[in-house]
């Protein structure tokens, strides 16, 4: 019964086999296949009935013989299939090597697209997409304070309560991201990194490219484990890649670290958008910190972001749940007020923390989907290419179906042809995407906290999302005109007439029909680039309430370097009287917050006089400056003076106001003359304009410039303004500084006019790109209007001598091809106004001052594309009224 039941299974196995062999081979190869397969299930049934008292050896032997069966019975055939299939790439190549010209002009237009699609999805996957290259990334959740996503700000003592208190979280990670100044004995530079618990790396599931991380014994007393993990970045580009790095000693921020470990190449940290190149054990945040203090115990300093792992079968929803309970315990406990955040937020936590690539989200959702459009009207393109070289083929298509040829057979062959095309456009694409990948990395902004960076180079995910596109391609632009080339009309294609393809069928054709979406996708493309570049020149227009023109800046963190406040002064007031010496420089000062940065230093203050409304919190934006600071940034003071070298820390306290100031709490008043209190009353000298310190977008807010001389800040920024061109005084401010003091970094040194360019990041990404783009997407619809008329003309080179003959004028000729494709530009013009119109709704987050559906370039982006469709149009017209009449009779 066992046996029987044992051959039942292997016979049903076999024929559901053969079944499915049926389906998807063809079918004068199933007969063959079929009996090899019945022949051998006989055999098979006949032995397994001896099967239990076979040896292992004869078992196995058998076994050989079952598979040695099957393969033949699979191969009986396939060297026909094999033959047909290398017949076919044989035979393609020799058809593109052909014609090298079409060959020539469809892989440089599908390069174009497939490479403008690479980079922007290599940048999209970096950016947004990408999980951290940790172990089960989907486990992690990052700790938020509000449900938009913004990083949370804990302190550590609520961090060391959500990691020991709770149920739910196999563990909980801490960090904290700054700049340090670094040093191996030799020259000093600025460097980005973080400030991590000891569980950071062990968590997170990283093992370390050489050495080792943090010990547990060295996440428990503050101060007492020097040490210290470097990126594989690093590694590379300050220690050449040495692997006697481990034990060495390095200098971060004055304080001597011992290297244990080096992370692997791919791990650049927990903070999208940024890479960071050291860690720093948290047990070290005072040395880490210096001037800070210690913040390990301090529950009102919020200064850490949260990273958890779920533990196994816990969601993110129950995670949230339990937690709720620990934190509110927490908060409750605390003496008066605290930073830690009474309510916690759970987001995904695959990709980190992404606040600061939060700005790029649309733009580069937006440029997916312009490439994609770009991408379109290429294929169009290319398809339009192939039908027309299709028809020219006709001929030769019907005798091989008139032969025999199956139309399968024909279509495999001409998708095989345009598959060909697909994949030499990919090969060439992977080019095009390296170019527009560089170009994309020079639109990074540098802050002067933390500069974003991305990693430039294609990897293999850019690689197979390019070989599967130039895949797709090659069957989207390549199936319809196969399938329409596979069924010619007999007799007009075997006579070589042409007649069969005027009239009303010419008009509705599928290239046609493609011209038509050719324009209306690149109509779209551009009237989107159009709003972007008007939005930006609205930005580029904005008053900033200073003169940043010939205004150089260079920042330096002298707490970084060891430096007390009295070693501080004293260096400022050097740096400031060398700089000043320097032929052209104008006017000098040193200020904390440069302009168009993304610092913010916010403090609470008291207006004498002033009672705040309920749940008014009175907070000021603040910046330390030094003499001359507004006539170096060419700001306007509308009352009172400026700050004067006698402001020093002997003199009486006090502060300038901005207009937005004086009018908010000070209406109808003079402002100056009111005191101000932060810590102690300060007295109101002076009121500038306001100035777009904060953005261009940003309206004006209460500020308040204090005296640096009275206020000691070491994190700083000078400003010089120039006579000459700026550019040519940043190699010199340099100098002047190192002069100074040769280990302190010098970063940030640019001129404000980048700075305030930099501030439109995502503004100027967003107009380039899609200029370029547009611009592309015009050139490749203009050159598909070309095509379709220049081939059409090629057909009717008879029927225009015709016309000719029987007296028709060149500039009737002239009227009716440029007619025709003038007709399908406004077919495509009108499609393509609807479509932009319903989409340019979805980029109004990235517009100022301009409405997505502005009229203006609703109005002029037609007109462009009206003027190009002419010139395409026009050119092959010009060519029909130059026919001789004798000529184009005789012409075949």
């Amino acid at each position: 019964m066992a046996e029987r039941k044992t051959k039942q299974r292997v016979s049903g196995l076999h024929r559901r086999l053969i079944t499915f062999i049926g389906v998807i081979v063809p079918r004068r190869l199933r007969a063959n296949w079929k009996q090899e397969w019945e022949a051998e299930l006989r055999h098979r049934e006949l032995l397994l009935a001896d099967w239990d008292r076979l040896n292992w050896k004869a078992k196995l032997n058998l076994l050989r013989r079952s598979l040695g069966a099957f393969w033949d019975a699979l191969a009986l055939q396939p060297h026909r299939l094999e033959d047909e299939v290398l017949q076919d790439l044989h035979y393609g190549f020799r058809m593109l090597l052909k014609r090298p010209d079409f060959a020539l002009i469809a892989v440089s237009t599908l390069a174009l697209g497939i490479g403008a699609n690479t980079a922007i999805f290599s940048l999209l996957d970096k950016v947004l997409i990408r999980p951290l290259p940790v172990e089960q990334p989907n486990q992690l959740v990052a700790f938020v304070r509000d449900e938009s996503g913004a990083p949370g700000i804990f302190s550590y003592p609520m961090y060391s309560d959500l990691r020991d208190r709770n149920e739910v979280l196999s563990g909980v990670v801490a960090y904290f991201q700054q700049p340090f100044s670094l040093s191996d004995g030799s020259q000093s530079e600025r460097v980005i990194g973080q400030i991590v618990s000891g569980n950071y790396f062990s968590v997170l599931g990283v093992r370390p490219a050489l050495g080792r991380f943090f010990l547990p014994e060295e996440d428990r007393t503050p101060g007492t484990h020097p040490v210290i993990v470097i990126s594989h970045g690093l590694w590379q580009r300050r220690f050449g890649a040495d692997p006697a790095v481990l034990s060495r000693t390095v200098v971060v921020n004055g304080y001597s670290y011992t290297v244990v470990g080096v992370t692997p190449a791919e791990f650049t940290g927990t903070m999208r958008g940024t890479v960071n190149d050291v860690y720093v054990p948290a047990m070290m945040q005072a040395q880490a910190q210096p001037g800070n203090g210690s913040s390990l115990d301090n529950r009102n300093r919020g200064w850490l972001c949260l990273i958890g792992r779920l533990r196994p079968n816990v969601s993110r929803e129950q995670a949230q749940a339990a937690l709720a309970a620990p934190v509110q315990d927490a908060t409750k406990t605390l003496p008066g007020k605290s930073a830690d955040p009474t309510n916690v937020f759970l987001m995904d936590g695959s990709r980190g923390h992404t606040s600061r690539v939060t700005d790029l989200t649309l733009p580069l959702k937006l440029l997916m989907g312009v490439v994609g459009f770009v991408l379109l009207i290429a294929c169009a393109n290319v398809a339009n290419l192939l039908l027309a070289r299709a028809s020219a083929r006709r001929k030769e298509i019907a005798v091989r179906l008139a032969v025999g040829a199956s139309r399968w057979r024909i279509v495999r062959q001409l998708l095989t042809e345009s598959t060909i095309l697909a994949a030499l456009g990919g090969g060439a694409g992977l080019l095009v995407a390296y170019w527009f990948t560089g170009l994309l990395l020079g639109f990074q902004q540098q802050t002067n906290f933390v500069p974003r960076s991305f990693e430039g180079r294609l990897d293999g995910r850019a690689l197979g999302f390019t070989l599967g596109l130039s895949l797709l391609t090659g069957i989207v632009f390549g199936l319809a005109p196969a399938l329409q080339a596979s069924n010619p009309d007999f007799v007009t294609a075997l006579k070589g007439d042409t007649a069969g393809l005027s009239g009303k069928a010419r008009r509705l054709s599928l290239r046609n029909m493609l011209v038509v979406m050719q324009v209306a996708l690149s109509l779209v493309v551009l009237i989107g680039a159009g709003l972007c570049v008007k939005s930006l020149r609205a930005l580029q227009a904005i008053d900033p309430g200073f003169e940043p023109a010939k205004v150089v800046t260079a920042s330096f963190d002298l707490s970084k370097n060891g430096y007390d406040e009295t070693r501080g002064r004293q260096f400022i007031s050097h740096l400031s009287e060398r700089v000043a010496a320097l032929p052209g420089v104008e006017t000098v000062s040193i200020a904390s917050i440069v302009a168009f940065s993304d610092l913010p230093w916010i403090s609470p203050a008291t207006i004498e006089g002033y009672q705040p409304q309920p749940n008014e919190r009175l907070a000021f934006d603040f910046n330390a400056i030094s003499p001359n600071y507004f006539q170096t940034l060419g700001t306007r003071v509308v009352g009172g003076r400026e700050f004067t070298a006698q402001d020093n820390a002997d003199a009486p306290r006090v502060v300038i106001v901005n207009e937005a100031m004086a009018l908010r709490y000070w209406p109808g008043q003079d402002a100056v003359g009111k005191r101000i209190k932060r810590g102690q009353f300060a007295e109101v000298i002076g009121i500038v304009r306001n100035g777009k310190e904060k953005g261009l977008t940003a309206e004006p807010r209460p500020a308040i410039y204090l005296p640096l001389l009275q206020n000691y800040v070491p994190d700083l920024t000078l400003h010089a303004r120039t006579a000459t061109e700026s550019q040519t005084m940043l190699a010199e401010v340099r100098n002047e500084v190192q002069a100074l003091d040769a280990t302190l970094p010098v970063y940030n040194l640019r001129t404000l006019a980048e700075q305030k360019d930099g501030s439109l990041y995502a503004e100027r990404l967003a107009a380039a790109l899609l200029t370029i783009f547009g611009l592309l997407a015009l050139l490749l619809a203009a050159v598909g209007l070309y095509g379709v008329l220049s081939y059409a003309l090629t057909e009717r080179t008879r029927e225009m001598g015709i016309r000719l003959a029987l007296g028709a004028q060149p500039r009737n000729l002239l009227r009716l091809v440029v007619g025709q494709g003038m007709t399908l530009t406004l077919i495509g013009l009108v499609i393509g106004v609807g479509v932009a119109y319903a989409l340019t709704r979805l980029i109004e987050n990235l517009l100022f001052a301009v409405s997505a559906t502005d009229p203006l370039t609703f109005a002029t982006i037609p007109l462009l594309l009206v003027s190009v469709a002419l010139l395409a149009c026009w050119i092959p017209a010009r060519r029909a009224t130059r026919v001789d009449p004798m000529v184009a009779l005789r012409y075949e």
